[in-house]
């Protein structure tokens, strides 16, 4: 979108408006105030989904969304029957959870 000075200021040390961990919360302030909280979200670790410049897939994440939770989740979980199911139908973890925060616990929507 070209709207460099948003995040940049060549003025400042390390040429952000704000520490890395805090930048985005300025625009997205907020993307966690929910009652539960993904980790790498709540603590501004977006640029471990996310890309800041340009991305070829949505919402500027660093791969598809099909493999970008399972990149990270790897540890079996209490629903293993279930979401192996769900996975054979294609559908993805963010059809039901929010990959940033919710009001109900694993940020089911």
């Amino acid at each position: 979108e070209k709207k460099c000075k948003n995040c940049h200021d060549t003025n400042k040390t390390g040429g952000l408006i704000a520490p890395p961990k805090e930048l985005c919360f300025i625009c997205h302030a907020n993307i966690v105030k929910k009652n539960y909280s993904h980790a790498p979200a709540a603590s501004g670790s977006c640029l471990s989904c996310h890309l800041p410049h340009d991305s070829v897939n949505p919402s500027l994440l660093i791969m598809e969304k099909a493999g970008l939770c399972v990149s990270c989740h790897v540890q079996p979980n209490v629903a293993k029957a279930m979401h192996q199911r769900v996975a054979q139908a294609n559908i993805l973890c963010t059809d039901c959870h929010n990959p940033h925060a919710g009001d109900i616990k694993y940020f089911l929507k």
